[in-house]
């Protein structure tokens, strides 16, 4: 019963207003990383060579910007649905 109490509390917490603030330096570079204007090499280059993460994070974040346009909610969505999971992981 309590999993379900913090599962939904959580959720809510991640999901509230998450697309309302403006986008910060962290998804500016993700937005470039993803999109690939001015810069050589795949996706998984440009995330490790420029922005120093493991790549595995920047697919999940092309798929929703393929799915849901290039718009705020997609860079973010990836990154919520991490948060509500690690919920039921922790």
């Amino acid at each position: 019963m309590s999993l379900w109490v913090c599962l939904i509390v959580g959720s809510t917490l991640r999901i509230w207003n998450f697309w309302k603030p403006s986008l910060w330096l962290d998804e500016f570079a993700t937005s470039w990383a993803v999109s690939g204007h001015g810069s050589s090499g795949n996706l998984a280059e440009r995330s490790v060579k420029y922005l120093l993460i493991p790549p595995t994070y920047f697919p999940l974040v092309k798929l929703s910007t393929i799915l849901f346009g290039t718009s705020e909610f997609a860079l973010r969505l990836p990154s919520v649905l991490a948060g509500i999971a690690s919920i039921l992981l922790v």
